[in-house]
């Protein structure tokens, strides 16, 4: 059953005339019987942004409502603790909602996810302590069966955020996006996420595939360009893609291209069929050979250099009664 859109626009409303100062939301909303700010409800209020703006917008871009976001991830980061993640199993459901719409693998230093699951899977011998929790033995165990199986779907992209100001987060929602259209065309819930190098070369390669945009140039250091190669050389794929236009970042880029994939795993042209979205007439923009390396059975990396906007992702477009994505 399709919401209508102005439903979305009503709810960003109420969440955001509901946060508190603080950057966070409290279980009661009502201005005149406000409470202090909850990781619990913050949470809960962060995930229904999101939803918000997935469903009622119709681009990729920056949100009206970002600095809303922003403020409610600044409380996060700074009232997170492992205890009161595990403190209530809504807790636990609502930071991976959080988690998981905002591609966010770390929230205030914690692998939220590693944590949940490592209670969770704790042995037990009996239903007793369901029945002394709130909602009670059918419940409790309900969502924890929620939280697990989400753990399991499958990641489409990684995205590398290497530094405010470089353009790596020009569209916000682009992999989001883009992996939405993934769970309608292949019938299959999927999810992606936001990694750093200051992640461990294990964490990186949760997703095969790592896409890094921007617009100036990567200045990164030599240890981190290891780690993108090591991460190239243990099967995963790197796709550059350029912002605006990109020149300083495609440079740089070029410029580091020796690092992953040299001369030592280049294959025959003709092994190489990765294709880029972005060609004016019909989306099918063959990357430039020279910066895409392939060993005839995986791609090393690719490079988009030649792209009339930033990144072409699945837009939400009206077609008669229907809301869908399309390419």
């Amino acid at each position: 059953m399709e919401i209508k859109k102005n439903i979305f626009l009503e709810s960003e409303k109420v969440w955001t005339s509901r946060q508190n100062k603080d950057g966070g939301w409290a279980i009661t909303g009502l201005e005149k019987l406000r409470s202090r700010s909850t990781v619990q409800m913050t949470a809960a209020a962060l995930a229904s942004m999101y939803a918000c703006r997935d469903a009622a917008s119709f681009s990729s871009g920056r949100y009206a409502y970002e600095k809303n976001i922003d403020d409610g991830w600044k409380f996060m980061d700074s009232n997170l603790t492992e205890e009161e993640l595990t403190s209530h199993v809504y807790t636990e459901f609502s930071v991976q909602q959080a988690g998981m719409a905002s591609g966010d693998k770390f929230i205030g230093g914690l692998d939220w996810y590693a944590i949940i699951a490592d209670k969770l899977a704790q042995p037990r011998t009996s239903f007793a302590d369901y029945d002394s929790t709130q909602w009670g033995h059918i419940v409790t165990p309900a969502y924890e069966l929620i939280i697990l199986s989400r753990g399991r779907l499958p990641l489409t992209f990684n995205k590398l955020d290497y530094g405010a100001g470089t353009g790596w987060d020009f569209h916000p929602r682009d992999i989001a996006r883009f992996t939405e259209y993934m769970d309608t065309n292949f019938e299959r819930p999927m999810r992606w996420q936001i990694v750093s190098l200051k992640d461990n070369i294990r964490t990186l390669l949760d997703s095969p595939i790592m896409m890094i945009s921007g617009e100036d140039a990567m200045n990164i250091n030599e240890a981190q360009w290891k780690m993108l190669v090591d991460y190239s050389l243990s099967g995963g794929t790197l796709l550059f893609v350029p912002v605006k236009k990109g020149v300083k970042f495609l440079e740089s880029v070029k410029k580091s291209s020796e690092r992953i994939g040299g001369d030592e795993f280049q294959g025959p042209g003709e092994h190489l069929h990765f294709v880029a979205q972005g060609n004016a007439h019909s989306y099918g923009t063959v990357v430039d050979r020279e910066y895409a390396h392939d060993d005839s059975l995986q791609i090393f990396k690719c490079l988009c250099g030649s792209l009339n906007r930033p990144f072409d992702v699945p837009r939400r477009v009206r077609r008669g009664n229907e809301t869908r994505l399309e390419l």
